[in-house]
Order: structure tokens, then C-alpha cells, then sequence
């Protein structure tokens, strides 16, 4: 399994486009207590968001809602959304994007060591290379 840090964010790598014909990427995360996600779009990918552990505020075109274990989100393309862990402690979801694709960005904005994140203007670069729009 391939593993890497994201803005405090463990993720791991559970099955990519090679792996599925291009269909879908799936990912683990581990979102840490106060993480935050600001409002964005993601120009190319659906994404739906099991969450396994935690608690979290989760916001879809203005829509406000609280997330728990067993829920489970669908976040159309092009959809603004947000999320932050509002728990105590380390969340645990499962991330689902169709088609793939979506992981060639976290493997370009990842980092193996949590102490050594990438600067902030080349994660925004990455991110607007890789279809993530914020709003």
C-alpha cells in the first residue's frame, strides 16, 4: 500500500486507474483533530466520502451537515464542498473518486515525512494543475 502526508492528513492508497481500468481511485485518509478542507470543486471526479471514524461538519453547495460514523456522501463534479473534522480526535474515511485520475495529484502534493510538507504556492499550483478550484 502506498502512503503519504497531506496539510497533516494521512492517506493511504487503496486502488488507482491502473488498477481499475480508469474507473475509480479509492483512498483511506486519516484526518486529524481541527482538519479543515476549505470550499472547493473538483473539475474532473465525482467523489464519495465514507467516514469510518470521527466526526465531521460537511458542507455541499451550501448545505450544512454533521457526518458520523456509517454515513456516507456523494459529491457530484463540479460541486463546491468543504469538510473539517469537528471530533476530538483522528478520523478515519474512505475516499471514492470516479473515473481515477485524482491520484496523480496526491501523489505529486504528498510528501512521505509530515514534518517536511510542501510550501503552500506549489500546493496551490498543484492543485489547480490537477482540476481543484476553490472558491
Amino acid at each position: 500500500m502506498e502512503e503519504m502526508w497531506l496539510a497533516g492528513n494521512r492517506i493511504e492508497v487503496h486502488l488507482t486507474g491502473q488498477d481499475t481500468g480508469g474507473s475509480l481511485a479509492v483512498f483511506v485518509d486519516h484526518p486529524p483533530q481541527e482538519f479543515r478542507l476549505v470550499p472547493h470543486r473538483h473539475r474532473d471526479e465525482d467523489e464519495t466520502i465514507h467516514v469510518v471514524d470521527g466526526t465531521y461538519e460537511f458542507v455541499l453547495e451550501g448545505q450544512t451537515r454533521q457526518l458520523g460514523p456509517g454515513d456516507t456522501v456523494h459529491v457530484p463534479r463540479g460541486s463546491l464542498h468543504a469538510i473539517r473534522n469537528t471530533g476530538e480526535t483522528t478520523g478515519e474515511r474512505v475516499l471514492v473518486f470516479h473515473p481515477a485520475g485524482i491520484e496523480r495529484f496526491f501523489r505529486a502534493a504528498g510528501t512521505a515525512d509530515p514534518a517536511q510538507p510542501r510550501p503552500t504556492a506549489e500546493l496551490l499550483a498543484l492543485c489547480e494543475q490537477h482540476g481543484w478550484q476553490f472558491s
